[in-house]
């Protein structure tokens, strides 16, 4: 049942997305249409949790159980993003952890959101079946907004408004990426030429044209995409005319050049940007004062702890997927826990991370024992203040029906 707070967002993204649709020629689906198709999507509850619902979507200030040798071998809980400075002053430093599914015992369900073979897991404890075909990942984003999710297609780029259990609240429009902010709830995408701010309760919501031009050509959606918050701005990676760059958008104000140069992932709270070198390595740079803080010509950064002070690397000639390949100081690049694959084991594939909070990290593995043995796939969860690794899903089999590398998706 939706509340007053519900319909309050989705009358604001609706109407605001509908008028900048309006304004470029789009379409979007009428809101009466798309609550039709909700009862295509399945819902089952899976367990009873115990817990406040709002706690669990909102995937903060959840106590995870992280183990080592045994499901009664528990550390302290981890501390709730943008909660404070400590979180990841405890972590470990120069630890090696080694991921082997056959020496993990279980430990929590995983505090974020995940798919299994095109159905959305979420915290809650609930399933919902996109309806995508099988093996297929119906979303390539979930992020977190008030008591719900947005999530946006792999495909065809739409995005919709979830409720808490997965039901479809709202066809939102399209977006090539969304950037939320741990700290405050925030949600922001590109719509069109225009920057979206959602606040996290409905509550802060803005609109900005990213072209000072009113009489330019509008942007293709994959020119612009959206980093990460910085304060009460959001950093824009724009790839259009007069060249790739990184602005900062104020909701008022002069749109700021940050660098002249393509910026691929940013620390959610701004502090840290990542742009390419012309010698082809990595470098990581203050947003503020495009000082360079450190770089790396053999590893490449693929995101960040919510708090911003951690970063997760893999090597820099890795081909496909998501690999990984450890954590570093987001600020040095000081390696802080280095991930390794069973030694023993056939094969063994470290790809796909997500952050359940600034001192723990789920990770997808695959592996195959022998040569001859079938692939299997889990979620393990790494603790990064005692440098100690449990399952978080168990592990599934290979399943000719679904033909893929890794049958976990993390968000």
């Amino acid at each position: 049942m939706s509340t007053p707070l519900d319909d309050q967002l989705d009358d604001r993204l609706g109407a605001a997305l509908r008028e900048r649709a309006d304004d470029v020629g789009g379409t979007t689906l009428a809101l009466a249409a798309v609550r039709g198709r909700a009862r295509r999507i399945r819902t089952r509850r899976l367990a009873a949790t115990g817990a406040g619902l709002a706690a669990v979507v909102l995937a903060v200030a959840v106590p995870v159980g992280l183990t080592g040798g045994g499901a009664d071998d528990r550390s302290t809980p981890p501390v709730a993003s943008g909660t404070g400075t400590t979180a990841t002053d405890a972590v470990v430093r120069g630890a090696t952890v080694e991921l082997d599914l056959r020496d993990l015992s279980r430990g929590a369900d995983p505090a974020v959101p995940y798919s299994l073979d095109g159905d959305l897991h979420l915290p809650s404890g609930h399933v919902a079946d996109g309806g995508s075909p099988a093996g297929a990942d119906p979303y390539a984003q979930v992020v977190p907004i008030d008591d719900g999710f947005l999530a946006r297609s792999g495909t065809d780029l739409g995005v919709i408004h979830l409720g808490p259990e997965g039901g479809l609240r709202e066809h939102v429009h399209r977006a090539e990426s969304l950037v939320d902010d741990p700290a405050s709830g925030r949600v922001a995408l590109v719509e069109a030429d225009s920057l979206v701010v959602v606040g996290g309760h409905g509550d802060q919501f803005w609109t900005r044209r990213l072209l000072a031009d009113a009489s330019a050509p509008g942007l293709y959606l994959s020119q612009a995409r959206p980093l990460a918050f910085a304060d009460d701005d959001v950093l824009v990676a724009l790839d259009d005319e007069p060249g790739p760059r990184v602005v900062r958008v104020p909701r008022d104000g002069e749109i700021e050049v940050v660098v002249d140069q393509q910026g691929t992932a940013a620390a959610p709270d701004g502090s840290a940007l990542v742009v390419p070198t012309p010698e082809g390595c990595t470098a990581v740079l203050s947003p503020d004062d495009g000082r360079e803080l450190w770089r790396t010509c053999e590893q490449r950064v693929s995101g960040f702890s919510p708090d911003g002070r951690l970063a997760v690397v893999a090597p820099a000639d890795a081909m496909g997927g998501d690999p990984v390949d450890g954590v570093v100081d987001a600020r040095t690049g000081e390696p802080v826990v280095t991930l390794r694959a069973g030694t023993d084991a056939h094969q063994v594939a470290l790809s796909g991370s997500a952050w359940e909070s600034p001192t723990s990290l789920l990770v997808t593995v695959r592996q195959s024992d022998t040569e001859a043995s079938a692939a299997e796939y889990a979620v393990v969860r790494v603790d990064l203040t005692t440098g100690r690794a449990e399952l978080a899903v168990p592990a599934v089999s290979y399943d000719e029906r679904f033909d893929v590398d890794q049958r976990f998706v993390l968000y």
